[in-house]
């Protein structure tokens, strides 16, 4: 995950803006949430943070230079909507999913769920990758979840469609701490990156 994300997440996290605040909460299958032809969430590329901002129905949390938060629950699990900006033109929108689980069993179960509600909205993946550090769970599925959960274990699913990009992963950088997020970025913006150094260095950083 880009360094940025990382702090801009910490600036949310910590203040732990709750849900309440706007009342009820709803569970949103998210592939009932983007309008025909939208590419993350009810917005298309290109739009400006005022337009995401005034339409946006999720919980405001937070924004710096080029991003803005929400929270919301989708799934039944708290989630950080983010939104990245470029040139005040919408390039990216990413989805961190909060859960702590104690069976880990669950987190498979709940990302199967996921995925097949992506499938609904943007079809057959176009690629499915596993990727072992340490594979003596490889062959027991049900104890995947914990593979994940002492970060032997990566799965990313990756559509393509369009200009989008989309990508949800399940993982951990380092053990006991893993992560579920959804990422939505603009292939044309990534394209943008690789070619532009300048860019390619704000990624990092």
């Amino acid at each position: 995950m880009p360094k940025y994300w990382v702090l801009l997440l910490l600036i949310i996290v910590v203040p732990q803006v709750s849900l309440a605040q706007k009342g009820d909460v709803q569970e949103i299958d998210i592939a009932d949430v983007p309008i025909e032809g939208a590419d993350f969430r009810d917005f298309i590329w290109g739009v400006t943070p005022a337009i995401v901002k005034e339409n946006e129905t999720a919980t405001f949390a937070s924004e710096d230079e080029n991003f803005l938060f929400f929270i919301e629950e989708l799934w039944g699990i708290r989630t950080i909507i983010g939104y990245e900006f470029s040139e005040n033109k919408l390039v990216r929108g990413r989805l961190f999913l909060e859960k702590i689980y104690g069976d880990q069993a669950k987190r498979i179960e709940e990302l199967i769920t996921i995925q097949s509600d992506l499938e609904k909205r943007w079809g057959k993946p176009s690629s499915q990758l596993f990727r072992w550090k340490d594979d003596r769970e490889k062959d027991y599925p049900k104890y995947w979840g914990w593979a994940i959960y002492r970060a032997e274990l990566d799965i990313k699913v990756t559509w393509e469609v369009g200009d989008t990009e989309v990508i949800l992963f399940t993982g951990a950088s380092q053990p006991h701490k893993p992560e579920i997020s959804i990422d939505y970025a603009s292939k044309t913006h990534l394209k943008k990156i690789q070619t532009d150094p300048k860019l390619f260095l704000s990624e990092q950083n």
